[in-house]
């Protein structure tokens, strides 16, 4: 229904940050070809031990895919979307351009997924 948010992992299992290419596996790409009207939205997700037992998480959230009817295409779409967040990420830590990031010490994991709930639905809603 209107307002709902579903979280897919289009590998399938986590894998460590640095391994290219992603290996997207085509099913959310056949979800997103079965709900047309829903919003396809590339996020990328990284975790970084730095001076802290915790990992810090870095979330970068991409532009609203155009829907495609070809499964392959959208998983490929997908994936390329998904790989430029990670790069933006990878490009801010390196460089040490962290300003582009809001810092959320403390935070349990329920609360940054309501959070993360609430900044898509006010970005794309």
């Amino acid at each position: 229904g209107e307002g709902r948010l579903v979280w897919v992992f289009p590998q399938g299992a986590e894998r460590p940050a640095g391994v290219r290419p992603l290996g997207f596996l085509p099913g959310a790409a056949a979800i997103a070809r079965l709900a047309p009207h829903a919003r396809v939205v590339p996020l990328a997700l990284r975790y970084e031990h730095q001076e802290r037992e915790q990992p810090y998480v870095y979330v970068e959230i991409g532009t609203a895919l155009e829907p495609q009817r070809d499964v392959l295409a959208g998983c490929a779409a997908q994936q390329v979307a998904v790989q430029g967040a990670l790069e933006r990420i990878d490009v801010a830590l390196t460089v040490n351009d962290m300003a582009r990031y809001e810092r959320l010490l403390g935070t349990r994991p329920g609360r940054l997924a309501r959070f993360g709930e609430w900044a898509l639905s006010r970005l794309f809603g």
